[in-house]
């Protein structure tokens, strides 16, 4: 066949061919069919206006030096596919010719593929590559609250599913089914975690201790006393629990936001059982004007707890507000909470 076009066609539409030879590569729309475009390099720096053509059935993109190195697939006719292998170092973005979009991202924003991976695209409706199946019943985005959204772009996107604290995640190909159970035992808290000297425990220890696992609870070991700085109270309900081990003759705990008063408070629930008198308890009074985001345990002290056996628990309620409940030791005068 001649490299001109020729449509073979009668008054009812295409005409029935038979035993039709071709001499040639037959080309239709820019695409020669069942071709192979091999040794294919992305353009470097990426962007669609320079993105390198690909031209054919098959492309494989052997070079992309950096990541986001870019090709772009022809303007699209209805029924042409092209298949893209990238077997280069890095995730190439792949466009249409513009404003040809594919899978309906921006005709300028384009698709990334990642190295190693194979992507079809076809065209079942005229400015618009699908990837993959077409009219899939698969959900592109994953949706939570609060959270960004998880977005596929190609058919061969994997979502990656991690296991959190406390957390274990166990998969069975064969039943394609995930299981997310506790990895505590029943009943169990997590181990305590010994402050033993008067280095200071911060928020960013606290929250890395969390989310890594390690737990919410401590004991405090310290003759000079060890400041504590609690995170920002963002409703997480997350609970921090303190006991005390050794008693704090000098600084004492010390627990704060470090920050100015007003930003954070605490709200008491404590109870206090007296020196004097061991088996009384008294409330611990919390002053009703002003913030409060400062307690010091110190024992000794009058109005304060810190000696041995005392426990502080702080949930994380409300925004801004840490709950504050346990039992402490005071003398006859009631603790109070200060303010910066």
């Amino acid at each position: 066949m001649a490299a001109n076009t020729t449509n073979l066609q009668n008054g009812d539409g295409w005409t029935h061919l038979r035993n039709l030879e071709l001499l040639e590569n037959l080309q239709v729309d820019g695409v020669t069919f069942d071709s192979v475009q091999t040794a294919t390099t992305a353009h470097a720096g990426g962007g669609q206006t320079n993105a390198t053509q690909l031209s054919a059935t098959l492309n494989n993109v052997t070079v992309a030096a950096t990541a986001a190195d870019s090709v772009k697939l022809l303007p699209s006719a209805l029924g042409l596919t092209q298949t893209v292998t990238n077997n280069g170092a890095n995730a190439i973005q792949i466009f249409g010719t513009s404003p040809d979009t594919i899978n309906g991202v921006a005709t300028g924003t384009g698709i990334s593929l990642p190295a190693g991976a194979t992507a079809k695209f076809t065209v079942y409706a005229l400015g618009n590559w699908v990837e993959g199946l077409g009219n899939q019943p698969d959900f592109q985005t994953v949706a939570v609250a609060g959270q960004s959204n998880i977005v596929a772009t190609l058919v061969s996107d994997t979502l990656t599913i991690a296991a959190g604290s406390g957390v274990t995640l166990t998969t069975n190909a064969g039943t394609k089914t995930l299981t997310i159970a506790s990895s505590a035992a029943a009943g169990t808290l997590p181990a305590f975690i010994a402050r033993t000297d008067a280095t200071a425990l911060t928020a960013a220890n606290i929250t890395s201790n969390i989310s890594g696992g390690l737990g919410s609870r401590y004991t405090l070991s310290s003759a000079t006393g060890v400041p504590i700085t609690l995170p920002l109270a963002t409703g997480t309900g997350n609970v921090l629990e303190f006991r005390i081990l050794t008693k704090s003759t000098s600084n004492g705990y010390v627990f704060d936001f470090g920050v100015s008063p007003g930003s954070n408070t605490f709200k008491s629930a404590l109870l206090g059982h007296p020196t004097l008198a061991p088996s009384a308890v008294t409330n611990v009074n919390v002053t009703t004007a002003g913030n409060h985001n400062r307690m010091t345990l110190l024992n000794g002290q009058a109005g304060t707890g810190g000696d041995v056996g005392d426990y502080i628990k702080f949930t994380d309620a409300v925004t801004g507000q840490w709950h504050v409940e346990g039992v402490i030791t005071v003398d006859t005068t009631t603790a109070t909470f200060s303010s910066y």
